[in-house]
């Protein structure tokens, strides 16, 4: 098992009144929840979530939020700037939601 650091910013994407709202994300790696936050901020605010983990290496791994919404709600939100040990991988420009890497 090796020791991984992922360093991923999770974004609001829609609507503009999301603070007004009770949503929720959850983020896991593989099949694991990691955490789960009640999302309070406007749009403007993006949230750096520092994880440390065990993972086998030289297989893929996945990084996934899910958003648990407020019924009626479309709220959608979005992963950036993912780093797995400080290394940065391609940004996707915070419109997706799962996210894969390999540890060597």
């Amino acid at each position: 098992m090796a020791e991984v650091n992922l360093k991923i910013q999770v974004q609001a994407l829609q609507p503009g009144w999301i603070e007004y709202e009770t949503n929720k994300y959850r983020i896991y790696v593989n099949d694991d929840l990691i955490t789960e936050r009640t999302w309070i901020w406007n749009l403007n605010t993006v949230i750096e979530e520092d994880i440390w983990i065990e993972v086998p290496p030289y297989i893929s791994h996945i990084v996934r939020l899910e958003s648990v919404l407020d019924p009626k709600s479309i709220a959608q939100f979005g992963l950036r700037n993912f780093r797995v040990n400080n290394w940065p991988k391609p940004d996707w420009g915070g419109a997706k939601t799962q996210l894969s890497f390999i540890i060597e």
